[in-house]
Formats: structure tokens, C-alpha cells, sequence
């Protein structure tokens, strides 16, 4: 059976947002996993709640173009 590292990255990403809901890249990247196994709605709101969490606008600027870089590189990596 081939090891699924996508289901792999998935788990593990979890479990360090568990561990630490402070590090914003361990969403970015939880949504990419998501989205990369189909599961969208899932990916679109793991990468919601970084901004749920302020109502600074230049913060939400900042994770707005921190997101569009970690999709960016996605995209590229698809390619």
C-alpha cells in the first residue's frame, strides 16, 4: 500500500496547530494540504481563521499577502 504523504501532512499539521495556534505558516500550509486532497471548504476555512483572530487592518493585510505568497509557491510547485 503506497504511503500517503499528503493524509501524512495533514495529521501533522494538525498536530502542530494544536500544539502552537500562534504560528500562522502551519495554517497557510494545513489549507494547501486541504485543498491539494480535494477537501476545499476545509482549506478555505482552516486559512479563515488567522484573520478571525484580528481586527487590525494592517494585520490583516500582512497574513493576506503572507497566504497569497504560501499559494504562489503552491501554484509554482504544481507546475
Amino acid at each position: 500500500m503506497p504511503l500517503n504523504l499528503n493524509s501524512f501532512s495533514i495529521e501533522y499539521l494538525e498536530t502542530a496547530i494544536e500544539a502552537d495556534e500562534t504560528i500562522i505558516e502551519n495554517y497557510w500550509n494545513l489549507g494547501v494540504a486541504y485543498l491539494q486532497a480535494g477537501r476545499e471548504a476545509e482549506a478555505q476555512s482552516t486559512w479563515f481563521l488567522p484573520f478571525s483572530t484580528t481586527e487590525d487592518e494592517v494585520e490583516s493585510d500582512r497574513l493576506l499577502k503572507d497566504l497569497v505568497g504560501v499559494l504562489e509557491n503552491a501554484i509554482a510547485q504544481e507546475e
